[in-house]
């Protein structure tokens, strides 16, 4: 049993919905409506602040908005102890509201198949843990390159720029790899603790989103939303109060902050922020 639960927070993604691994799964369309999950459905909430259930009866911790308003996500399963295998797929749901499945199902994850960590091209990106660590891009036309490898705690959740730099937390440093696939560290130590749920002495960072050009950091153990320079200059943004951590965000078209928000019984909670 210990050696599955490992194995799934390396793979990024839990069967069960775990405090430790909430899925930061929040985009918004060209039309301002606002979607998110929570780990069993996906939820949309029109500029008007109504809320609908869009999609049922998924386990999906990513999603993905694509120029055309197509929205992407996932559904993952286990097997059971006697298979002891993963199955998962990629679904979409396109713009005029139609579901239909994009690849699979697979057995195991998606990763190196179908990534939701794009830039504006629609290349996927994604990493392949190790004892290097190696990322990877891949074009539309199917073409898979390697952009970067280094040696480095394992990566939490990826977030990839319009132009196609890469970010992410590693041994609680933000790291960006650039489009010539150099690596550097934009803030160190970038996680803090004044909870510990489940208990840990580690501080844990959830998702990131970017925004005119800056990054933003759910510090899920220090119940604060970060937001980072390109200078590396440190700023907090926004604070969750308990029992909420911050999960995931994004930004509408008004500069509001939806600000994805997780508790110790898995609830999640969507707030809107008016930031500086």
């Amino acid at each position: 049993m210990q050696a599955r639960i490992i194995l799934c927070i390396l793979a990024g993604a839990l069967t069960q919905r775990s405090p430790a691994h909430p899925g930061p799964g929040i985009v918004k369309d060209s039309k301002g409506n606002i979607y998110y999950t929570d780990l069993t459905a996906v939820w949309k909430i029109n500029p008007s602040g109504i809320k609908t259930k869009v999609v049922t009866g998924i386990h999906t911790h990513l999603l993905h908005i694509d120029s055309q308003d197509n929205l992407y996500g996932e559904h993952l399963w286990y097997n059971g102890e006697h298979a002891d295998t993963w199955g998962s797929y990629a679904w979409r749901l396109s713009a005029d509201g139609r579901l239909d499945t994009v690849l699979g199902p697979v057995t195991g994850f998606l990763e190196g198949l179908f990534s939701f960590d794009r830039d504006r091209w629609e290349n996927e990106y994604w990493v392949q843990r190790g004892p290097v660590k190696k990322f990877f891009r891949k074009k539309p036309n199917g073409k898979i390159e390697k952009i970067g490898e280094a040696r480095m705690e394992n990566p939490g959740w990826i977030k990839v720029s319009p132009d196609g730099r890469v970010y992410f937390v590693a041994g609680n440093h933000l790291y960006q790899l650039d489009t010539t696939g150099a690596f550097s560290i934009l803030s160190r130590n970038i996680g803090s603790i004044i909870l510990t749920r489940p208990p840990t002495s580690d501080p844990y960072v959830a998702g990131l989103w970017i925004h005119r050009d800056r990054i933003f950091v759910a510090d899920y153990t220090g119940r604060q939303v970060k937001e980072v320079g390109m200078n590396g200059t440190v700023r907090v943004v926004a604070r969750s109060e308990p029992p909420w951590s911050p999960v995931g965000g994004i930004f509408d078209n008004q500069g509001y902050l939806w600000l994805l928000e997780n508790n110790e019984n898995n609830t999640v909670n969507v707030r809107k922020i008016r930031t500086n």
